[in-house]
């Protein structure tokens, strides 16, 4: 597959600490590590058993369940079909009811402030907070730390896959129409800095919702300079699975499981 590319930047590979916690008790905990260069990204979670590349040359996503034994490849022309079904069907629409549904809170109430400094990895890193509703999101990066690839809408739209294949993300997942709060709902500039915000490469990031459920995201090592060829390869003797046409089943079936209390679209 791919040959490495330098871009202004250097590669980066940086190793990652997941936890979840259930009111204060610790209920998951996994490592994984992220490869990122001017042509790909990639994603790999030992624990989970699946990696995720990203290929910036076609913008297509590549999973690699390694325990089936399957790549499901998505373009994000897929994704964009998916979108405009949503747009026809009116189901962003349905966004106010979805979120009073997972009782989110009142999201037309965002506060976005810049929280100190704090040194992660012997790098001197600026702390945000944003918050939202019931949600608390704590995020803290180095400015200096720049990403090889730059972050326009189609890398984002390609990175945003990931929500929509993640494995076992579609068990008793009512909406594509995701919790987010659009556009013309808050501020423009505030929705700007959020948006600025979370293109950065995170060194800490901690999210709570309603006190009781956390997660938290930290960096315990980075490493700047080329990466080998073969990281971003994929793996022989694995079936290539179409995962768009899967993506587009899931979403037919989604329809008919979002629950009564929640509006689809406008009311005839």
């Amino acid at each position: 597959m791919p040959m490495t590319c330098l871009n202004a930047q250097s590669d980066l590979t940086i190793h990652y600490k997941q936890e979840t916690r259930a009111f204060l008790v610790l209920s998951s905990s996994y490592t994984f590590v992220e490869y990122h260069s001017g042509k790909y990204k990639r994603i790999n979670n030992k624990k989970k058993q699946f990696d995720i590349i990203y290929d910036y040359n076609d913008f297509i996503q590549y999973t690699i369940l390694h325990k089936e034994r399957i790549i499901r490849k998505i373009a994000l022309n897929d994704v964009i079909k998916v979108q405009e079904m949503r747009a026809q069907l009116g189901i962003d629409k349905a966004n106010a009811n979805v979120r009073e549904y997972h009782d989110i809170g009142d999201t037309g109430n965002i506060i976005v402030k810049e929280d100190g400094m704090e040194i992660i990895n012997k790098r001197k890193c600026v702390r945000y907070t944003i918050s939202m509703g019931n949600f608390l999101i704590t995020i803290s990066f180095d400015p200096n730390l720049v990403q090889p690839i730059i972050q326009d809408y189609k890398v984002k739209m390609l990175h945003d896959i990931t929500d929509l294949t993640d494995p076992g993300r579609y068990k008793n997942n009512y909406t594509l129409a995701e919790t987010t709060v659009s556009e013309n709902e808050i501020n423009q500039n505030t929705f700007r800095k959020i948006d600025e915000l979370l293109s950065h490469i995170p060194l800490k990031k901690i999210m709570k919702f309603n006190l009781a459920l956390s997660s938290s995201l930290t960096a315990t090592k980075v490493v700047e300079g080329p990466i080998p060829a073969t990281v971003f390869a994929l793996p022989d003797g694995y079936v290539l699975e179409d995962g768009g046409k899967k993506l587009l089943e899931q979403f037919h079936e989604s329809k008919n499981l979002i629950p009564p209390n929640i509006v689809v679209g406008e009311k005839k």
